[in-house]
């Protein structure tokens, strides 16, 4: 998941001690980042749907391109929009103004 990692850098967020991270804001509700969980799975699913792991039967444009691309921009894109409808609703600790 490197497009979060890099996203989360160039937004802000800075690594502290034991792994943890603290931004201004953040998108995590509690202990869990719903957006970080929606952006994985989509991530996932969209490597499966490219490329079986166990098969190695591939699907669509995995004759040009890796399955790994497309599913750091996809889980990518889900982690921004998912942060964004996050940063509406008000949660968060993000400040609207």
């Amino acid at each position: 998941m490197c497009a979060i990692a890099a996203f989360k850098r160039l937004s802000g967020h800075q690594r502290i001690g034991g792994g943890l991270v603290r931004s201004s804001g953040g998108t995590s509700i509690g202990v869990i980042n719903p957006a970080a969980m929606l952006a994985l799975a989509a991530g996932c699913c969209t490597y499966v749907s490219l490329l079986n792991p166990l098969t190695f039967q591939s699907r669509g444009p995995y004759a040009f391109v890796s399955a790994s691309l497309p599913a750091a921009g996809v889980a990518a894109l889900v982690y921004y929009r998912a942060s964004l409808r996050v940063i509406r609703t008000g949660r968060g600790g993000y400040n609207q103004g």
